[in-house]
């Protein structure tokens, strides 16, 4: 199981357009397909220091949501996707409460994933589509 955390930016050191690149992901077998980035490009860690991206594509997540145009930096500690863009290509509205923030679908405002707070980062939670409705 892969937990992904919700942030809102990332430093990305290279020749990367941004607002394509948002979502990071550590683990290679989340990938459908990997592409090798055109030149070398690095994402800056939290502890100040550089790391490679090894690859770009599109992850599936198992409420059917793709997170498109991934990056794999596979000594990254954590998946990180954005919220933005997790909005924007899926077509879902995110709305967020004390602990806990829901994914809908922007047309019929169905809930398709929860994610509980801890520690400022938003979790993921693995239900299936049935666990959800009826939560």
């Amino acid at each position: 199981m892969s937990l992904f955390y919700v942030r809102y930016t990332v430093n990305i050191i290279g020749f990367l357009i941004l607002e394509q690149q948002k979502h990071i992901a550590m683990d290679i077998s989340l990938f459908k397909e990997l592409r090798k980035p055109s030149s070398y490009c690095y994402v800056s860690l939290p502890n100040a220091q550089t790391t490679k991206i090894v690859g770009i594509g599109d992850i599936e997540l198992n409420s059917g949501m793709i997170l498109s145009n991934a990056l794999c930096v596979p000594k990254f500690k954590y998946n990180l996707l954005s919220i933005s863009r997790l909005a924007k290509d899926n077509h879902r509205r995110v709305v967020f409460y004390d602990d806990f923030c829901l994914i809908q679908d922007y047309a019929n405002s169905l809930i398709k994933r929860i994610s509980k707070e801890a520690k400022g980062l938003y979790h993921l939670l693995n239900l299936s589509q049935s666990e959800i409705q009826w939560k």
